[in-house]
């Protein structure tokens, strides 16, 4: 509860703790958005004349923050009481905006009814986590003369999940390796994601070449999600050669780290869901020791940043593969994925063994 003044806290405080809620009190704008963020309340109850900062700037900043900005904000005002105010604190994001003088019971049905739609939109984000959780391999295969470790790491529990998949597949003698990006952020996007990690096992258990296959699904993607793009990088490893076929759609190149350096590898071709021309097959080669890392661009990606600087961040954090992958991939992440990372994040990282 956010007022100014001493007596309207306590009044109002007074009637949410009769309905059973807990209450913490704060008399000014810097006051709420230290508790905001220390405490993560299930819903914030905010003037809009304050001391410091107005109660519209407060409400913009809780949700400008991927930390609380599923935390619902409700307006409750005497003052700031026209239309242009209730339609400016809507417009800067309140999810609901009371005038007074208001009686307990209209104040009470409105925090309940917000407080109901919130953890409705909590329940639909854990469902379709599980989903997309079910949608990615269980375990990496156990494959001779190659190390293995990947992470999925979901975004920060008040986004909505993504479409961020990886896949590693052994098919006779040879290594599938996918990641992939499904854009937009809902249940729908991991819905798409496993219907195009799925058809990708399917065509290339079928013997399609690495491009083949991302052209057949970009068929499927164009016919039955004609609005939905995606990202995908597809490689086919013979783990005794080190020899790579790999195909791409638009998806962040991969690196290679061996010898000392790290290089990340270009590889062309449009991203899934338009109907372009998609280039031939790239061959390349990882050489015995050498590492290939694989990424989404939730890692890389930051606000008011280029994504080349990311990507020049990930190359030099990289240039030192730990012996043990699940350490590496541990230290990665801890250094490029900040605690409040608004996009979900997959990694892959394969090494070939020594001779």
């Amino acid at each position: 509860m956010v007022d100014a003044l001493a007596a309207n806290r306590t009044a109002i405080a007074a009637w949410l703790e009769q309905a059973g809620h807990k209450v913490t009190q704060a008399a000014t704008g810097a006051q709420a958005l230290s508790a905001v963020r220390t405490l993560q309340p299930d819903l914030i109850l905010l003037d809009i004349d304050l001391p410091d900062i107005d109660g519209f700037t407060v409400c913009e900043r809780i949700k400008g923050d991927p930390a609380t900005e599923a935390i619902p904000v409700v307006h409750l005002t005497a003052t700031a009481v026209e239309a242009t105010d209730r339609t400016q604190g809507l417009d800067r994001g309140a999810d609901a905006y009371l005038t007074g003088p208001i009686e307990p019971e209209v104040l009470l049905a409105t925090v309940h009814a917000v407080l109901r739609y919130a953890r409705a939109r909590q329940e639909e984000r854990r469902l379709a986590l599980t989903l997309q959780e079910a949608l990615l391999p269980d375990a990496l295969p156990e494959v001779p003369g190659v190390d293995l470790a990947a992470r999925y790491v979901p975004a920060t529990a008040h986004t909505e999940v993504g479409g961020d998949f990886y896949e590693v597949l052994p098919l006779g003698d040879r290594l599938l390796v996918a990641i992939g990006d499904v854009m937009g952020h809902s249940p729908h996007a991991a819905v798409v994601m496993g219907e195009i990690r799925h058809a990708l096992r399917a065509y290339a258990f079928e013997g399609h070449p690495v491009g083949h296959v991302l052209g057949h699904i970009n068929r499927l993607l164009i016919h039955f999600h004609p609005a939905e793009m995606a990202t995908v990088s597809l490689l086919s490893l013979d783990p005794v050669t080190g020899d790579v076929r790999a195909a791409n759609a638009g998806h962040l190149p991969p690196l290679l780290v061996a010898g000392g350096q790290a290089d990340y590898v270009p590889l062309p071709g449009p991203l899934l869901g338009g109907d372009l021309r998609r280039p031939e097959d790239t061959t390349m080669w990882i050489p015995p020791g050498g590492t290939l890392v694989l990424v989404t661009d939730g890692l890389v990606e930051r606000r008011g940043e280029s994504l080349e600087a990311g990507l020049e961040r990930l190359r030099e954090l990289s240039a030192h593969v730990d012996d043990d992958l699940e350490a590496y991939c541990d230290r990665i992440l801890s250094a490029l994925m900040p605690l409040d990372h608004e996009d979900d994040v997959a990694l892959v990282v394969l090494r070939r063994g020594s001779p």
